[in-house]
């Protein structure tokens, strides 16, 4: 199959933590659609980071030359560039994230020639159909797109990068995990990577049911298979047109736990202190985990 990037590991983190992405939860923007995604990509807020990083010298007195678009610096962009063979094997990958998001998959659907998305409301469903459908009703992600081709530095315009996504996505399915199969009555082939933003804290009332989900997800993968998710620890709430909803709060050695007890063996585990300050969603930190399906539960 095709092998995965390191530098992909790290345009996720990048694309998810950096400059251009706070990885803040979109269900705010789900419901407003009139002003787009102000969650995922704030303008506003990517261009204050900038203008402070612009006004930060290095030891020596030098200005750093950053990148005017992603705010990444020469090595940083150099880091990015290496090719060096990653972990992810294989063509299968399926997608089960928070809202009709396509910019998490932007930096790594190149690793996949069959893609999956699952969707659990139908809103959300219908949306990513139109944008899969190139209709002008739908969000608008070229602001994503334009910052992770900066970010790779690609030859490719990121106009042919969204087509070459839209062309490696198969189907877009509602699931379930209520059901013994999520996705009934489709039953999908085992994936070789499942990646995970952030949906299972909200779907989860407790670490029972996480661990339950876990579960279910791992249904999914080969064995081998590689999971990836993006979340945060101690979560508190996340809202809606001023209506705060339930997020799961747990820690770092519950998410190791839960994962164990699933038949994840955890490879990797990055946390970043959250810089979120207003009322959309509260977390202390965000994390990415990847973790390899070792069991079969």
């Amino acid at each position: 199959g095709i092998t995965a990037c390191c530098a992909c590991r790290r345009l996720l983190r990048l694309s998810l933590v950096g400059a251009a992405c706070r990885a803040e939860i979109t269900h705010r923007a789900i419901s407003s659609r009139s002003g787009g995604p102000r969650g995922i990509f704030s303008i506003a807020r990517s261009e204050q980071k900038l203008k402070r990083k612009r006004n930060k010298r290095n030891r020596g007195g030098r200005r750093i030359c950053l990148n005017p678009v992603t705010g990444t610096s020469p090595s940083q962009r150099a880091e990015l560039r290496e090719k060096r063979p990653g972990r992810i094997k294989g063509d299968i990958l399926i997608d089960l994230s928070t809202g009709p998001c396509i910019f998490h998959l932007l930096p790594i659907f190149k690793c996949f020639k069959d893609i999956t998305i699952l969707e659990f409301n139908e809103s959300c469903l219908k949306d990513l159909q139109k944008w899969l459908n190139k209709e002008t009703d739908t969000y608008d992600w070229a602001h994503a797109s334009k910052i992770v081709a900066e970010l790779k530095e690609s030859s490719e315009s990121w106009e042919g990068d969204e087509d070459d996504l839209r062309r490696r996505i198969k189907r877009i399915l509602k699931y379930d995990f209520t059901k013994g199969n999520p996705t009934d009555p489709v039953i999908l082939q085992k994936a070789d990577c499942v990646i995970v933003l952030g949906v299972l804290a909200h779907i989860s009332k407790d670490l029972d049911v996480y661990c339950n989900n876990l579960k279910k997800l791992s249904s999914l993968l080969k064995l081998g298979g590689r999971l990836l998710i993006i979340g945060g620890f101690h979560a508190s709430y996340y809202t809606v047109a001023k209506q705060k909803y339930h997020i799961l709060n747990f820690s770092e050695q519950d998410l190791r736990a839960a994962l164990c007890s699933s038949g994840f063996a955890v490879e990797r585990l990055e946390s970043k202190d959250s810089r979120i300050r207003d009322d959309t969603v509260y977390y202390h930190h965000i994390f990415m985990v990847s973790a390899v399906k070792n069991i079969e539960i």
